[in-house]
């Protein structure tokens, strides 16, 4: 299994072929269309907290800022940007929803995401993704197992 330091387990469920929904803000959250439905989504299934991965080794914090919440007026508490993640069964297959923050410009060695995805109709490459036909990534799918993990290397 992959080393797994940053990653702050609240809870480790039993899943059962999980399908994972994820949401960057940022400068491709349009009018926080995709955190918010993200953040519908667990509010409404009830998601419970899955895990939180430490943001130091992934985060240009020069443009994404710590926020401060006051709370009852007096009480200040800074809220560090996190990736955090939630968990829930809905229907016959457990959800994992991802929030996390999405650097413009994306800065080398500091985060951002590869996603790994059916490919376009036409074929033409996507920017940071792993694409193929969707036949080949439901074979993958159905041969991984909890605790899986995928190593990507470029020749």
């Amino acid at each position: 299994m992959a080393d797994l330091e940053h990653v702050r387990w609240i809870r480790r469920p039993e899943l059962r072929r999980p399908h994972v929904i994820a949401a960057f803000t940022g400068w491709n959250d349009a009018a926080d269309a995709a955190s918010t439905a993200l953040r519908t989504l667990i509010e409404r299934l009830g998601a419970a907290p899955l895990a939180e991965i430490d943001p130091e080794e992934f985060t240009d914090f020069a443009t994404i800022r710590p926020h401060v919440r006051l709370a009852d007026g007096s009480t200040r508490s800074i809220v560090w940007p996190t990736v955090s993640m939630w968990s829930v069964t809905s229907n016959d297959h457990d959800l994992i929803l991802v929030l996390a923050h999405n650097d413009n410009p994306p800065v080398p060695g500091l985060g951002s995401a590869i996603f790994w995805h059916v490919r376009q109709p036409d074929g033409r490459p996507t920017e940071g993704c792993v694409a193929m036909g969707r036949d080949v990534l439901a074979r993958w799918l159905d041969a991984m197992a909890p605790g899986d993990a995928i190593r990507i290397e470029v020749d």
